[in-house]
């Protein structure tokens, strides 16, 4: 989780080969590495996460707010990545759907 939000794909895809889960969730916010990688637009990770194996489906459950955002990481396609980058990264979970937020 501390890789994914430092940005730092060369450490997740070490943890991910060593076992690291990827589908780890932490508290309070029932977070993953792969939310937080999301949120933070950096796809390389999103990538990384997706081949180890993230369950895309249970972010759904957890955060459906945020459904649009694990379909285009599911999908992978470029198009929807640049539709649903936000330029000050880190959009709140909570404004979420103001499309004119970002």
């Amino acid at each position: 989780m501390f890789a994914a939000a430092a940005g730092k794909p060369g450490c997740v895809k070490m943890l991910l080969e060593h076992g690291a889960d990827a589908d780890l969730v932490a508290r309070p916010h029932d977070w993953t590495a792969l939310t937080v990688a999301i949120l933070s637009n950096n796809f390389e990770i999103v990538d990384l996460l997706l081949d180890a194996g993230a369950n895309v489906s249970v972010l759904r459950r957890r955060h459906p707010d945020l459904a649009e955002l694990y379909r285009a990481a599911q999908e992978q396609h470029r198009a929807s990545r640049e539709a649903l980058t936000c330029p000050v990264k880190m959009c709140p979970v909570w404004v979420s759907d103001y499309r004119d937020y970002c």
